[in-house]
């Protein structure tokens, strides 16, 4: 204890001596280890010497030695910068990255392990007082008073991760440049830079194992899309903003080039192949070297915006070709391209419905023109095209909810206005109606049709009507004339069709028929009834 009443200055030489031994020699023995831990202890209890009251705050023999420090390793730091600075190749500069970083960590762990006693005793209570009593941002203090280890990570990204001059993320860009076109490279490389950018966000890390500093609080409980809270994201502000931004606009610039050169021979099979490869290269490689719960999403979003949303009109010119070749295996591959990228699967969904609306109504003028008022022909042209595309849906797209609506508006579309339905003008939407009632009202009269297949026909193309209170018309005067001219060929077939028209659009829509139904039923009965009496 006799080296308590000694002036501190004294301490510090050797101090710093032992530092430089265990930064720049890597020689740490445990008797050197116990030294330097106690010679930072006795530092700071030179209390006698030391004016720690508040305020000020941090102006005594412990801010003094902690500054020593500090300026200490910024100077080791600073130099193994420019080390770095004077390697030309960019492999051998992520090398020797590497290999500072790895030791620079340990050697960080053990400077805050020395200075645990500081820690605990000093600078907890700076920032208790930075914090509460001061009532300021804890993160940007100007005397930079962090615990030990996260003082040490500050002064990584400040003198190695933000020198401009090192540029450390360039030589990173030019290494996955290099694996992008085929060379073999060390992502261990890339892997440990990424480490390095996420471990020095423990700078924003809000909740210390001391409950008193700060609460976690429920906000910073909450987790965004990729699954990571607030305090999570935050920590993770230095890794984005100057690591993954750039890597990211690099990505981008890559493939736009890489994409563009690839379109020039318009083969789209080969595009597509091509690009789905490169998706899932880049997802591999996020997996690999690059912090994956965020990285690994928004990289495979740039390379959907080069190869797809930047593309989209060659993907355009060559749907229709495809949907017209019957290519539904090379359509699927579209689709799982596109529905990566908004803009992209929206406008393949409009014009599959063009195209079903397209093809529905040739199909309808396909028709002879001596069988186009014939309502079986045209129920059967609408229901070959509405089966035919489908089974594509199914095949192709998956039966994705998009297309499925955009398949169903393409019907509807053709289904009320193609060449019949025009030939009246006025009344265009009536003639599907009449048609469609007309079918029924054939298939009612003759009976024996399997009524379940005779049903589902119906309804599909009852779903596509426009009007259906034009078809209800149609309906309840057919059925008045086949039940007055008793024609109807099943009685349980008709009350089918009314069940199903009723479960449908409601009781009111087919109210009128089971009124007529009843009606005659009772007509029946009272007319068996006469009979049985007059004889």
């Amino acid at each position: 204890m006799a080296e308590l009443k000694k002036n501190p200055e004294e301490l510090l030489p050797g101090c710093l001596q032992m530092l430089r031994d265990m930064f720049e020699r890597s020689i740490l023995t445990s008797n050197s280890y116990q030294h330097i831990r106690m010679v930072v202890q006795m530092f700071h209890m030179q209390k006698e010497l030391d004016n720690e009251d508040f305020p000020p705050m941090g102006s005594g023999r412990s801010m003094r030695i902690f500054r020593v420090i500090r300026d200490y390793i910024r100077e080791f730091v600073r130099k193994k910068a420019e080390e770095l600075i004077a390697i030309e190749s960019d492999d051998e500069r992520l090398t020797g990255y590497k290999d500072f970083w790895t030791d620079y960590q340990w050697k960080s762990r053990c400077a805050n392990s020395i200075c645990s006693y500081l820690n605990n005793h000093w600078v907890l209570r700076y920032l208790e007082h930075y914090r509460v009593i001061r009532q300021e941002n804890l993160f940007q203090n100007e005397d930079q008073v962090h615990y030990m280890y996260t003082l040490c990570m500050v002064i990584w990204k400040e003198e190695m991760l933000a020198n401009q001059t090192l540029n450390i993320v360039e030589s990173a860009k030019n290494l996955l440049r290099c694996e992008r076109d085929g060379e073999k490279i060390e992502t261990v490389k890339i892997a440990k830079l990424v480490e390095s950018f996420v471990e020095v966000g423990i700078e924003y890390e809000r909740v210390f194992d001391n409950s008193r500093l700060y609460q976690t609080r429920l906000d910073y409980r909450e987790v965004d899309e990729f699954g990571l809270t607030t305090e999570q994201r935050e920590m993770l502000k230095t890794y984005e903003d100057l690591f993954e931004t750039p890597i990211l606009e690099d990505t981008r610039a890559y493939y736009r080039i890489e994409a563009k050169q690839a379109s020039i021979d318009g083969d789209i099979i080969k595009y597509m192949r091509m690009a789905n490869e490169r998706w899932e290269q880049e997802a591999e490689r996020s997996k690999r070297c690059l912090h994956n719960a965020i990285t690994g999403y928004r990289i495979q979003k740039e390379v959907d915006a080069a190869w797809v949303e930047e593309q989209l009109p060659f993907f355009q010119s060559h749907f229709n070709a495809l949907l017209k070749a019957e290519r539904r295996s090379d359509l699927l591959l579209m689709f799982k391209l596109c529905l990566r990228v908004d803009v992209a699967i929206e406008q393949l969904r409009k014009d599959f419905c063009e195209y079903v609306a397209l093809k529905g109504r040739e199909a309808i003028s396909g028709i002879p023109v001596c069988n186009q008022n014939d309502p079986k022909s045209y129920v059967e042209a609408v229901l070959k095209v509405r089966d035919h595309y489908e089974s594509m849906v199914e095949e192709s797209f998956g039966n994705d909810c998009g297309f499925v609506k955009f398949f169903f508006e393409g019907c509807v579309a053709f289904v009320n206005r193609n060449c019949i339905t025009e030939k009246n003008k006025k009344h265009s939407s009536h003639k599907s109606c009449e048609l469609l009632g007309r079918y029924v009202d054939l298939a009612l009269k003759k009976g024996g049709e399997d009524s379940d297949t005779f049903l589902e026909k119906v309804i599909v193309v009852f779903h596509h009507l426009e009007d259906k209170d034009i078809f209800q018309k149609y309906f309840n005067r057919f059925l008045a004339r086949r039940l007055i001219m008793e024609q109807s060929g099943s009685d349980d077939l008709e009350i089918n069709v009314i069940s199903r028209l009723k479960a449908l659009c409601g009781h009111e829509y087919t109210s009128t028929a089971q009124k007529m139904f009843h009606d005659i039923e009772v007509s029946r009965q009272l007319t068996a009834g006469f009979k049985e009496v007059s004889t």
